[in-house]
């Protein structure tokens, strides 16, 4: 699954009001269930509810899909008064667990109707279990012709010592600003490095040039046997270092 299924971001959120409750249903195999986020804005008297990339399952089946919409109308006594849920499962469609758009068919037959993605609709997923000379070799020519000049340009990837959100912080703004995005104030950065890092399941890491100015950073968030990177960014000087592609690379 997810780290945004794990209870560090349930902490995350509970700074902006959401209240996390766990859903479970079916059996040993062919478990089902999702960490669903509830906030009651007011003055309404109803909450809504979400769960970032959930549900997760042992195994996507429609009798899963079934159980686990007859376990969310069960809690809706625990739940209180809800107008609706929103989900958005992390699972390709028309992949292994979507043939022919059978979950889909499954969803919709247990009530569920599509809306507008939340979470970003695609990514990028690479297999690193694969040896190092490998992983190279499946770059673009490009792209390594990129990280060789980053090391030549004496750019190397570290973690600084001390507190790592404020620099990256610096370095995500700057991005920002330069790409016309939205980025949230740098406390919200705190709530996730703090969530996730004293487990070991956050990192933040540095592109710094020969004098140690960082220049590009991408901060990474473990769940399992996966590492995301939901946040990063590289400053002018970093992207015509090729920084990010070193970054990227180590």
């Amino acid at each position: 699954g997810s780290y945004l299924q794990l209870a560090g971001w349930a902490r995350v959120k509970a700074a902006n009001g959401w209240a996390a409750h766990r859903i479970l249903a079916g059996e040993p195999g062919s478990r089902i269930g999702m960490q669903l986020l509830l906030r009651r804005p007011r003055p309404l008297p109803w909450a809504f509810g979400y769960a970032p990339r959930g549900p997760v399952a042992e195994a996507w089946t429609a009798e899963a899909v079934a159980e686990l919409a007859a376990a969310i109308r069960a809690a809706r006594g625990e739940l209180g008064r809800v107008s609706h849920v929103r989900i958005d499962p992390e699972v390709e469609a028309d992949g292994p667990d979507d043939r022919d758009g059978a979950l889909r068919a499954a969803f919709a037959a247990a009530g569920w109707r599509p809306a507008p993605s939340i979470q970003p609709p695609t990514s990028r997923v690479i297999d690193l279990g694969a040896d190092e000379e490998a992983l190279w070799g499946d770059l673009r020519k490009k792209w390594r012709q990129y990280v060789n000049k980053a090391r030549s340009n004496g750019v190397t990837v570290v973690e600084l010592p001390g507190d790592p959100i404020a620099p990256f912080y610096s370095i995500y703004r700057e991005t920002a600003d330069r790409a016309g995005f939205l980025i949230r104030v740098e406390q919200a950065y705190r709530d996730v490095h703090a969530a996730f890092a004293p487990a070991g399941r956050a990192r933040v890491l540095f592109a710094v040039g020969p004098d140690g100015t960082p220049l590009a950073s991408l901060f990474l968030v473990r769940c399992g046997r996966r590492v995301v990177e939901p946040y990063g960014g590289m400053t002018a000087t970093g992207a015509e270092l090729r920084a990010n592609y070193l970054l990227k690379w180590e």
